[in-house]
């Protein structure tokens, strides 16, 4: 299964529980952290959720730790292949998601939760208005 299938089961999932999904976001300037997902819900709840669709893809990833301070909680989603391999290397406090051959998917492991500061929730919130505002209706003028 790859990192597509992977993305599109756990957006189908969040939205089923009424979070806004958004995918490949920086969440820090100049984009040097870049969240597979991000998803919020209505109660201000932040959830990233990092993609890893091989083994070696979850063992070389070092930068993931960098995501807690931008969300309550974080996830790692991975197919069921994966999973058998990498299920007893996740932290302890990060939570998985598995989807199956099938596409579905379902928390292995619960997130624990966290609290945002009031500063990093609004700067989400500016990134993700500019990243889904509709640039065409704000075309430059050249100065004549």
């Amino acid at each position: 299964m790859d990192a597509n299938e992977i993305k599109k089961s756990v957006t189908s999932y969040f939205t089923k529980k009424c979070y806004a999904v958004n995918a490949e976001v920086g969440v820090c300037k100049w984009g040097r952290l870049r969240a597979d997902l991000l998803a919020v819900n209505m109660k201000g709840e932040v959830v990233i959720v990092e993609v890893k669709s091989s083994y070696a893809d979850f063992k070389h990833d070092k930068k993931w730790w960098n995501y807690v301070d931008f969300c309550n909680r974080l996830f790692f989603a991975v197919s069921e292949e994966t999973y058998a391999k990498v299920f007893d290397l996740i932290p302890k406090g990060v939570g998985i998601i598995v989807v199956d051959k099938y596409g579905k998917s379902w928390i292995k492991q619960v997130a624990a939760r966290s609290e945002l500061d009031l500063d990093t929730r609004l700067n989400l919130v500016i990134r993700l208005a500019f990243r889904n505002a509709d640039f065409n209706r704000y075309k430059r003028r050249s100065r004549t």
